[in-house]
């Protein structure tokens, strides 16, 4: 990964309430986690270290500026309260459309986002939405270069 990536040079940490986790969980611990704040996957790590009260120490990094220190340990290194993205980008779930289903989603978005590892673990929606955007874009692009390439080729 080089800096030409598109997420090297996104906003550069946590926010929010999860800035004032990185900061609770930022002194030295035998358990690390070198995390982007922006990323599902480090999320779900996270979220475990946070539910079952694992004392960790939480590094941030941008896995497109990794550290010298991230590279030592690993020279060779490489969704439900984010379902907005859907209601931002694609007009929504439809999820009204279910029902008595309704209900039951809506009660269980409510107990997810009153988990305390959620609110410590989410910075804030607005850094979050260029990355989407850019996703989203680029699908297009990609799929847009395969018709055409298709096109051609008929």
């Amino acid at each position: 990964m080089t800096n030409s990536h598109p997420d090297a040079d996104l906003f550069p940490h946590a926010t929010g309430f999860a800035a004032q986790m990185v900061e609770e969980h930022s002194k030295e611990e035998p358990v690390k986690l070198y995390a982007g704040w922006f990323c599902p996957f480090v999320q779900r790590v996270l979220l475990i270290l946070l539910e079952k009260n694992i004392p960790f120490q939480y590094i941030e990094v941008n896995p497109y500026h990794k550290p010298a220190s991230l590279l030592k340990l690993n020279p060779r290194a490489p969704w439900a309260l984010r379902i907005w993205v859907f209601d931002y980008f694609k007009g929504g779930l439809h999820i009204e459309e279910l029902g008595d289903m309704r209900d039951r989603w809506e009660k269980w978005v409510d107990a997810i986002e009153e988990r305390k590892s959620i609110q410590m673990s989410l910075s804030e929606t607005k850094y979050y939405l260029p990355i989407y955007q850019r996703r989203g874009y680029e699908i297009i692009s990609d799929l847009r270069g395969s018709l055409s390439r298709s096109l051609k080729n008929k």
